[in-house]
Protein backbone atom coordinates (compact mmCIF):
# COMPACT_ATOMS: atom_id res chain seq x y z
CA UNK A 1 0.00 0.00 0.00
CA UNK A 2 1.43 3.43 -1.18
CA UNK A 3 2.22 5.67 2.03
CA UNK A 4 -0.75 8.26 2.18
CA UNK A 5 0.67 11.27 4.48
CA UNK A 6 -1.66 13.76 2.98
CA UNK A 7 -5.09 12.68 1.94
CA UNK A 8 -7.16 14.25 -0.83
CA UNK A 9 -10.91 14.14 0.15
CA UNK A 10 -14.12 13.97 -1.24
CA UNK A 11 -17.45 14.86 0.59
CA UNK A 12 -20.64 12.51 0.12
CA UNK A 13 -23.85 14.65 0.57
CA UNK A 14 -23.63 18.06 1.55
CA UNK A 15 -26.73 18.15 3.91
CA UNK A 16 -25.20 17.95 7.36
CA UNK A 17 -21.20 17.15 5.07
CA UNK A 18 -21.11 20.50 4.47
CA UNK A 19 -20.01 20.90 7.80
CA UNK A 20 -17.01 19.18 7.61
CA UNK A 21 -15.79 21.07 4.79
CA UNK A 22 -13.90 23.93 6.52
CA UNK A 23 -12.23 21.83 8.93
CA UNK A 24 -11.25 19.92 6.23
CA UNK A 25 -9.94 23.11 4.61
CA UNK A 26 -8.26 24.73 7.93
CA UNK A 27 -6.41 20.94 8.18
CA UNK A 28 -2.43 21.50 7.90
CA UNK A 29 -2.67 17.24 6.75
CA UNK A 30 -5.30 17.35 4.10
CA UNK A 31 -7.08 18.80 1.06
CA UNK A 32 -10.51 19.00 0.34
CA UNK A 33 -10.30 17.87 -3.28
CA UNK A 34 -13.87 17.53 -4.23
CA UNK A 35 -17.80 17.43 -3.12
CA UNK A 36 -20.62 14.91 -4.51
CA UNK A 37 -24.28 16.08 -4.42
CA UNK A 38 -27.46 14.80 -6.72
CA UNK A 39 -28.79 18.34 -6.28
CA UNK A 40 -26.76 20.13 -8.62
CA UNK A 41 -28.32 23.88 -7.42
CA UNK A 42 -26.89 22.70 -3.66
CA UNK A 43 -23.85 21.97 -5.01
CA UNK A 44 -23.20 24.80 -7.01
CA UNK A 45 -24.22 26.92 -3.81
CA UNK A 46 -22.00 24.79 -1.47
CA UNK A 47 -19.04 24.96 -3.89
CA UNK A 48 -18.89 28.70 -4.54
CA UNK A 49 -19.56 29.03 -0.47
CA UNK A 50 -16.14 27.07 -0.03
CA UNK A 51 -14.27 27.42 -2.95
CA UNK A 52 -14.60 24.50 -4.23
CA UNK A 53 -13.82 23.76 -7.92
CA UNK A 54 -14.22 19.88 -8.22
CA UNK A 55 -17.54 19.25 -8.03
CA UNK A 56 -19.75 15.91 -9.09
CA UNK A 57 -23.40 15.16 -9.52
CA UNK A 58 -22.60 11.22 -9.96
CA UNK A 59 -21.40 9.27 -7.22
CA UNK A 60 -19.81 6.42 -9.84
CA UNK A 61 -17.94 9.34 -11.74
CA UNK A 62 -16.80 10.47 -8.57
CA UNK A 63 -15.14 7.00 -7.60
CA UNK A 64 -13.08 7.16 -10.72
CA UNK A 65 -10.96 10.52 -10.03
CA UNK A 66 -7.72 9.44 -9.35
CA UNK A 67 -7.19 12.51 -7.21
CA UNK A 68 -9.42 11.49 -4.94
CA UNK A 69 -7.68 9.28 -2.16
CA UNK A 70 -10.89 9.30 0.48
CA UNK A 71 -14.71 9.83 0.80
CA UNK A 72 -16.46 11.29 3.61
CA UNK A 73 -20.10 9.76 3.46
CA UNK A 74 -22.73 11.54 4.58
CA UNK A 75 -25.89 9.92 2.72
CA UNK A 76 -28.99 8.89 3.84
CA UNK A 77 -28.60 5.69 6.57
CA UNK A 78 -30.06 3.16 4.34
CA UNK A 79 -27.48 3.87 1.49
CA UNK A 80 -24.12 3.90 3.85
CA UNK A 81 -23.32 0.33 3.31
CA UNK A 82 -23.95 0.12 -0.68
CA UNK A 83 -21.96 3.81 -0.70
CA UNK A 84 -18.88 2.07 1.40
CA UNK A 85 -18.12 -0.97 -0.36
CA UNK A 86 -18.39 1.00 -4.17
CA UNK A 87 -15.92 3.26 -2.33
CA UNK A 88 -14.02 0.52 -0.74
CA UNK A 89 -14.19 -1.67 -4.58
CA UNK A 90 -13.16 1.57 -6.16
CA UNK A 91 -9.71 1.56 -3.93
CA UNK A 92 -10.72 4.57 -1.71
CA UNK A 93 -10.43 5.17 2.37
CA UNK A 94 -13.73 5.35 3.84
CA UNK A 95 -14.78 7.88 6.52
CA UNK A 96 -18.71 7.18 6.67
CA UNK A 97 -21.02 8.85 9.53
CA UNK A 98 -23.28 6.38 11.76
CA UNK A 99 -24.45 3.76 11.33
CA UNK A 100 -21.83 1.40 9.52
CA UNK A 101 -24.95 -0.40 8.08
CA UNK A 102 -28.12 -1.54 9.11
CA UNK A 103 -27.28 -5.68 8.50
CA UNK A 104 -25.11 -7.77 10.33
CA UNK A 105 -24.52 -8.97 6.75
CA UNK A 106 -23.45 -5.53 5.25
CA UNK A 107 -21.21 -4.63 8.17
CA UNK A 108 -19.56 -8.30 7.62
CA UNK A 109 -18.97 -7.03 3.79
CA UNK A 110 -17.21 -3.88 4.79
CA UNK A 111 -14.91 -6.04 7.10
CA UNK A 112 -13.83 -8.43 5.04
CA UNK A 113 -13.31 -6.08 2.10
CA UNK A 114 -10.99 -3.49 4.21
CA UNK A 115 -9.10 -6.91 5.09
CA UNK A 116 -8.98 -7.93 1.57
CA UNK A 117 -7.86 -4.66 -0.15
CA UNK A 118 -5.96 -3.00 2.85
CA UNK A 119 -7.83 -0.14 2.77
CA UNK A 120 -9.15 2.03 6.01
CA UNK A 121 -12.32 2.12 6.89
CA UNK A 122 -13.52 4.61 9.98
CA UNK A 123 -17.15 4.73 11.48
CA UNK A 124 -17.62 8.51 12.98
CA UNK A 125 -18.91 8.14 16.05
CA UNK A 126 -18.55 11.22 17.75
CA UNK A 127 -19.50 10.39 21.37
CA UNK A 128 -16.08 7.92 21.76
CA UNK A 129 -14.72 12.05 21.81
CA UNK A 130 -16.93 14.04 23.88
CA UNK A 131 -15.26 15.13 27.07
CA UNK A 132 -17.76 13.04 29.02
CA UNK A 133 -16.55 10.02 27.90
CA UNK A 134 -13.08 11.00 27.77
CA UNK A 135 -13.41 11.95 31.60
CA UNK A 136 -14.67 8.49 32.19
CA UNK A 137 -12.12 6.73 30.46
CA UNK A 138 -9.15 8.85 31.98
CA UNK A 139 -10.84 7.16 35.02
CA UNK A 140 -11.02 3.87 34.04
CA UNK A 141 -7.37 4.12 33.16
CA UNK A 142 -5.99 5.31 36.11
CA UNK A 143 -7.52 2.80 37.84
CA UNK A 144 -9.85 5.44 40.08
CA UNK A 145 -13.35 3.21 38.72
CA UNK A 146 -11.88 0.09 40.10
CA UNK A 147 -13.11 -3.07 38.35
CA UNK A 148 -15.71 -2.20 35.72
CA UNK A 149 -19.22 -3.80 37.17
CA UNK A 150 -21.87 -2.75 34.72
CA UNK A 151 -22.42 0.03 32.07
CA UNK A 152 -25.50 1.61 30.70
CA UNK A 153 -25.93 4.16 27.80
CA UNK A 154 -29.07 5.65 25.83
CA UNK A 155 -30.14 7.94 23.32
CA UNK A 156 -33.58 9.28 23.10
CA UNK A 157 -35.04 11.86 21.05
CA UNK A 158 -38.31 13.02 18.92
CA UNK A 159 -37.68 12.20 15.74
CA UNK A 160 -41.86 13.53 14.80
CA UNK A 161 -41.18 16.02 11.45
CA UNK A 162 -37.93 14.65 10.34
CA UNK A 163 -38.31 13.91 6.41
CA UNK A 164 -37.53 10.49 3.87
CA UNK A 165 -36.48 8.03 5.31
CA UNK A 166 -36.75 8.44 9.42
CA UNK A 167 -40.38 7.79 10.30
CA UNK A 168 -41.17 4.67 11.59
CA UNK A 169 -36.86 3.74 11.93
CA UNK A 170 -35.79 0.93 14.22
CA UNK A 171 -34.33 2.61 16.96
CA UNK A 172 -31.65 0.11 17.40
CA UNK A 173 -30.94 0.68 13.40
CA UNK A 174 -28.93 3.91 14.58
CA UNK A 175 -28.20 3.08 18.34
CA UNK A 176 -24.16 3.69 17.62
CA UNK A 177 -24.63 6.66 20.22
CA UNK A 178 -24.98 3.73 22.78
CA UNK A 179 -22.87 1.26 21.43
CA UNK A 180 -19.53 3.21 21.20
CA UNK A 181 -19.02 4.26 24.12
CA UNK A 182 -19.71 0.84 26.05
CA UNK A 183 -17.48 -0.93 23.33
CA UNK A 184 -14.98 1.71 23.66
CA UNK A 185 -14.66 2.44 27.83
CA UNK A 186 -13.01 -0.90 27.98
CA UNK A 187 -11.77 -1.70 24.09
CA UNK A 188 -14.51 -4.90 24.95
CA UNK A 189 -16.39 -7.00 22.07
CA UNK A 190 -20.06 -8.17 22.28
CA UNK A 191 -19.84 -12.31 22.79
CA UNK A 192 -23.65 -11.76 22.87
CA UNK A 193 -26.81 -9.73 22.57
CA UNK A 194 -30.47 -9.77 23.26
CA UNK A 195 -33.11 -7.21 22.16
CA UNK A 196 -36.50 -6.59 23.23
CA UNK A 197 -38.59 -3.96 22.05
CA UNK A 198 -41.45 -2.11 24.22
CA UNK A 199 -45.04 0.19 23.39
CA UNK A 200 -45.83 0.80 19.94
CA UNK A 201 -45.33 3.75 17.99
CA UNK A 202 -48.30 5.16 15.57
CA UNK A 203 -49.80 2.51 13.20
CA UNK A 204 -49.00 4.85 10.11
CA UNK A 205 -45.38 3.99 10.86
CA UNK A 206 -45.42 0.53 11.28
CA UNK A 207 -45.10 -0.66 7.70
CA UNK A 208 -41.69 1.86 6.98
CA UNK A 209 -39.88 -0.94 8.59
CA UNK A 210 -41.95 -3.14 9.46
CA UNK A 211 -41.23 -2.55 12.83
CA UNK A 212 -44.47 -1.35 15.66
CA UNK A 213 -41.92 -0.57 18.55
CA UNK A 214 -41.75 2.85 20.66
CA UNK A 215 -38.61 1.62 22.93
CA UNK A 216 -35.84 -0.62 22.33
CA UNK A 217 -33.45 -2.64 24.88
CA UNK A 218 -30.48 -4.26 24.34
CA UNK A 219 -28.39 -6.28 26.67
CA UNK A 220 -24.98 -7.17 25.85
CA UNK A 221 -22.13 -10.14 27.55
CA UNK A 222 -19.36 -8.97 26.16
CA UNK A 223 -16.34 -11.57 25.35
CA UNK A 224 -13.95 -13.12 27.92
CA UNK A 225 -15.44 -10.81 30.54
CA UNK A 226 -17.97 -11.11 33.09
CA UNK A 227 -19.32 -7.57 32.46
CA UNK A 228 -22.44 -6.76 30.79
CA UNK A 229 -23.96 -3.81 29.26
CA UNK A 230 -27.48 -2.18 28.91
CA UNK A 231 -28.54 0.33 25.90
CA UNK A 232 -32.21 1.44 25.16
CA UNK A 233 -32.94 3.74 22.44
CA UNK A 234 -36.45 5.81 21.17
CA UNK A 235 -36.97 7.86 18.06
CA UNK A 236 -41.04 8.04 18.07
CA UNK A 237 -43.94 8.70 20.70
CA UNK A 238 -41.97 8.70 23.78
CA UNK A 239 -42.30 11.67 25.89
CA UNK A 240 -38.58 12.44 26.74
CA UNK A 241 -35.84 15.01 26.60
CA UNK A 242 -32.99 14.60 24.31
CA UNK A 243 -30.26 12.96 25.52
CA UNK A 244 -27.40 10.73 24.57
CA UNK A 245 -25.73 9.25 28.09
CA UNK A 246 -23.50 6.82 29.22
CA UNK A 247 -23.45 5.33 32.76
CA UNK A 248 -20.10 3.72 34.24
CA UNK A 249 -20.49 1.19 37.52
CA UNK A 250 -17.05 0.43 38.86
CA UNK A 251 -15.96 -0.89 42.63
CA UNK A 252 -14.27 2.49 43.66
CA UNK A 253 -16.33 5.10 41.91
CA UNK A 254 -19.51 5.28 39.26
CA UNK A 255 -20.46 8.17 36.91
CA UNK A 256 -23.82 9.27 36.03
CA UNK A 257 -25.01 11.12 33.56
CA UNK A 258 -27.59 13.67 34.36
CA UNK A 259 -31.14 13.13 33.80
CA UNK A 260 -31.52 16.29 32.19
CA UNK A 261 -29.97 18.33 29.20
CA UNK A 262 -26.78 20.82 30.58
CA UNK A 263 -26.66 19.24 33.98
CA UNK A 264 -23.84 17.59 35.27
CA UNK A 265 -22.39 14.49 35.80
CA UNK A 266 -22.86 12.89 39.28
CA UNK A 267 -19.26 10.50 40.61
CA UNK A 268 -20.24 8.56 43.25
CA UNK A 269 -17.02 6.84 45.61
CA UNK A 270 -17.15 3.32 47.73
CA UNK A 271 -17.33 3.43 51.33
CA UNK A 272 -17.03 7.40 51.37
CA UNK A 273 -17.70 9.03 54.56
CA UNK A 274 -19.11 12.19 53.72
CA UNK A 275 -23.07 12.27 53.77
CA UNK A 276 -22.62 15.15 50.88
CA UNK A 277 -24.74 14.32 48.03
CA UNK A 278 -22.19 12.93 45.72
CA UNK A 279 -19.44 15.06 43.41
CA UNK A 280 -20.92 16.53 40.61
CA UNK A 281 -18.67 17.68 37.31
CA UNK A 282 -19.71 20.63 35.02
CA UNK A 283 -18.46 21.22 31.55
CA UNK A 284 -15.63 23.16 32.85
CA UNK A 285 -14.39 21.16 35.70
CA UNK A 286 -14.19 18.38 32.97
CA UNK A 287 -12.37 21.07 30.91
CA UNK A 288 -9.82 21.61 33.32
CA UNK A 289 -9.86 18.12 34.05
CA UNK A 290 -9.17 16.92 30.74
CA UNK A 291 -6.63 19.64 29.81
CA UNK A 292 -4.13 18.88 33.55
CA UNK A 293 -4.01 15.20 31.51
CA UNK A 294 -2.95 16.13 27.58
CA UNK A 295 0.47 15.93 26.63
CA UNK A 296 2.59 19.36 27.12
CA UNK A 297 3.99 19.65 23.34
CA UNK A 298 2.72 18.24 20.07
CA UNK A 299 4.78 15.01 20.33
CA UNK A 300 3.62 10.95 20.13
CA UNK A 301 -0.11 11.23 20.13
CA UNK A 302 -0.64 14.78 19.25
CA UNK A 303 -2.12 16.58 16.64
CA UNK A 304 -2.75 19.86 15.89
CA UNK A 305 -6.22 20.93 15.78
CA UNK A 306 -7.61 23.81 13.89
CA UNK A 307 -7.38 26.63 16.71
CA UNK A 308 -3.63 25.95 16.82
CA UNK A 309 -3.45 23.93 19.91
CA UNK A 310 -2.58 20.63 20.62
CA UNK A 311 -5.06 17.77 21.69
CA UNK A 312 -5.24 14.20 22.42
CA UNK A 313 -5.37 11.95 19.89
CA UNK A 314 -7.09 8.56 20.30
CA UNK A 315 -6.02 6.07 18.06
CA UNK A 316 -8.19 3.49 19.28
CA UNK A 317 -11.82 5.29 18.35
CA UNK A 318 -14.52 3.71 17.14
CA UNK A 319 -13.62 1.71 13.83
CA UNK A 320 -9.62 1.81 14.23
CA UNK A 321 -7.85 -1.25 15.28
CA UNK A 322 -5.79 -1.07 18.57
CA UNK A 323 -2.69 -0.11 16.23
CA UNK A 324 -2.29 1.73 13.19
CA UNK A 325 0.28 1.38 10.52
CA UNK A 326 2.41 4.72 10.51
CA UNK A 327 1.49 4.97 6.77
CA UNK A 328 -1.82 5.91 7.32
CA UNK A 329 -1.37 7.86 10.92
CA UNK A 330 -2.29 11.03 8.78
CA UNK A 331 -5.73 9.73 7.52
CA UNK A 332 -6.85 8.88 10.98
CA UNK A 333 -5.50 11.86 12.49
CA UNK A 334 -7.36 14.22 10.09
CA UNK A 335 -11.02 11.83 10.57
CA UNK A 336 -10.15 11.87 14.02
CA UNK A 337 -9.62 16.13 14.41
CA UNK A 338 -12.64 15.82 12.16
CA UNK A 339 -14.65 14.63 14.88
CA UNK A 340 -13.38 16.13 17.74
CA UNK A 341 -14.48 19.99 16.10
CA UNK A 342 -17.59 18.90 15.26
CA UNK A 343 -18.30 17.05 18.51
CA UNK A 344 -16.87 20.83 20.18
CA UNK A 345 -19.19 22.49 17.76
CA UNK A 346 -21.92 21.09 18.75
CA UNK A 347 -21.31 20.73 22.28
CA UNK A 348 -21.17 24.60 22.36
CA UNK A 349 -24.35 24.56 19.76
CA UNK A 350 -25.93 22.89 23.00
CA UNK A 351 -24.84 24.95 26.28
CA UNK A 352 -26.35 28.47 25.09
Amino acid sequence: MKPLTHPRIAIIGLGFGAEFIPIYQRHPNATMEAICQRNPDTLKQVGEKFGIAKRYTSYEELLKDPEVDAVHINTPIPDHAAHTLQALRAGKHVACTVPMATSVEDCKAIVDLCAQTGLKYMMMETVVYAREFLFMRQLFQEGRLGKLQFLKASHQQDMDGWPGYWPGLPPMHYATHCVGPVLGLGRNQAQYVSCFGSGTIREEMHGCYGSPYAVETTHIKFKDSDLSAQVYRSLFDVARQYRESIEVYGSKQSVEWPLVEHGKLVVHTAKSRSRRFPRKWNARTLRIFCLRRLPHSPGAGCIPTTRGKSTSASRRGAGMAARIPTWCTSLWNCFGAVERDIQTRFSRRTSR
